[in-house]
């Protein structure tokens, strides 16, 4: 699929990060399998995926993270404590539609990748420092996302998510 490209340079001083919080946190202490004898801390496992979402009318982009993590022994076994963090984040992007493209197959038009990847980065990067002040003095404390390039978690969009459906009996 090829894409149209940007007609000019971005400028990102038309860009303003709006608004940043949690959705959802959960940092949970498990039972731990009796045969894992090292509980302690000795590192930590995480996955990280996003959706992004966007508004040509407002000028506003969304991106979203989720962010699951435990806390793991030595050897690499989970200890028992888990943590869940799901941030929100809005940008503001002045003219945002001079900063989007037709993509072939694609109804309306989107979000370029110039635009979007740099985004994406401030809010994994800001998402990096918001989870570190959550977890102090928890048994969470030390985690850190990794650094990664922006363009490379792109390319791993968050699952959808199961539907909740009524028991009845």
């Amino acid at each position: 699929m090829s894409e149209s490209k940007l007609s000019l340079p971005v400028d990102f001083t038309k860009a303003q990060l709006l608004w940043a919080a949690f959705t959802d946190i959960s940092i949970k202490t498990l039972p731990v399998a009796t045969d894992i004898e090292d509980k302690k801390v000795a590192g930590f496992t995480n996955k990280v995926s996003h959706k992004k979402g966007f508004n040509l009318a407002e000028n506003e982009i969304r991106i979203e993270l989720e962010i699951d993590c435990a806390a793991v022994n030595q050897a690499g076994q989970a200890i028992g404590t888990e943590g869940h963090f799901q941030i929100g984040f809005t940008f503001v992007v002045e003219n945002l539609a001079d900063y989007s493209i037709e993509i072939p197959g694609v109804q309306e038009r989107l979000p370029a990748p110039e635009l979007v990847i740099p985004l994406v980065g401030t809010a994994y990067s800001t998402a990096r420092g918001m989870v570190m002040m959550k977890t102090l003095g928890t048994n969470l404390e030390g985690f850190s996302l990794h650094i990664v390039n922006a363009q490379s978690l792109i390319q791993q969009p968050m699952p959808e998510k199961k539907k909740k459906t009524d028991k009845k009996a």
